[in-house]
């Protein structure tokens, strides 16, 4: 899935990254259609989200907890 930052209505940039993970630039796009359709769909993934600390608590905290509890006790 691409990163995209949009900056308000004028711009919508695609940030690009090389396969070590830098930062390696970003592609500007200015087509309005484009960038009204990817605002809403950020507009619909975040009313269907989720809070972080939910996340957290739900998924999460029990992975390491778990993860925790299988190290020797001499690791923890």
């Amino acid at each position: 899935m691409p990163e995209l930052v949009a900056l308000g209505t004028t711009a919508l940039y695609e940030l690009r990254y090389t396969h070590e993970g830098d930062l390696d630039g970003a592609v500007r796009h200015t087509d309005q259609e484009l960038i009204e359709a990817c605002r809403r769909d950020f507009e619909q993934l975040l009313a269907t989200s989720e809070e972080l600390l939910t996340f957290h608590d739900r998924v999460t905290a029990p992975l390491l907890t778990a993860r925790a509890e299988r190290r020797p006790a001499d690791e923890r």
